[in-house]
């Protein structure tokens, strides 16, 4: 496909902005079951004796998305970076997670700089953010705008390294703490 030298910007513009929601994940997971309410016990009629042996259990279906081992224990506040090469150069990305639940992002590429704030929430190697804020809302003339909510499934490699997966996306990135 050949683009105009007008189109260009905003293919550029659709670029960054894909860039960066594909770096903390664009859509977001099912919420993970809540355990039932505990139930008072409730009477059992007597058991009369089994004449045949209980048939074998099904297998429990398996979630959509992969399984990993329970992650390693880390220390998530902090400031988060990463810089991703591109066709179009190089995406640099900083994630700041604050103690109190909130958190700020910025992604730039070339000239563009995008921002967000929101709140977040850990899971079992995956946090989920709740969008409050973001902009710039236009780009060269172009209208921006972000989902409301995304999440990311995290690998712990060190204390200061993660690796980071938008499972919607399919794409993988590292994070290193900034020290």
């Amino acid at each position: 496909m050949v683009l105009s030298n007008r189109s260009r910007p905003m293919e550029l513009v659709l670029v960054v902005v894909c860039l960066s929601l594909g770096l903390l994940a664009c859509g977001s997971r099912p919420a993970p079951a809540q355990p039932a309410a505990p139930q008072p016990p409730q009477p059992q009629a007597p058991m009369a004796p089994q004449a045949q042996p209980a048939p074998p259990q099904q297998p429990q279906a398996q979630p959509a998305w992969p399984q990993q081992a329970a992650p390693a224990a880390i220390h998530l506040v902090g400031i988060w970076e990463a810089q991703t090469p591109t066709e179009y150069g190089v995406v640099f990305s900083q994630m700041i997670l604050q103690p109190n639940g909130s958190y700020s992002y910025q992604v730039v590429l070339g000239d563009l700089m995008t921002w967000e704030t929101g709140f977040y929430e850990v899971g079992p190697s995956y946090i989920h953010f709740s969008l409050q804020n973001y902009g710039p809302t236009t780009y060269k003339g172009t209208e921006l705008s972000r989902p409301m909510s995304w999440t990311v499934f995290y690998t712990v490699v060190d204390e200061n390294t993660m690796v980071w997966e938008d499972a919607v996306l399919g794409n993988r990135w590292t994070v290193h703490r900034r020290r």
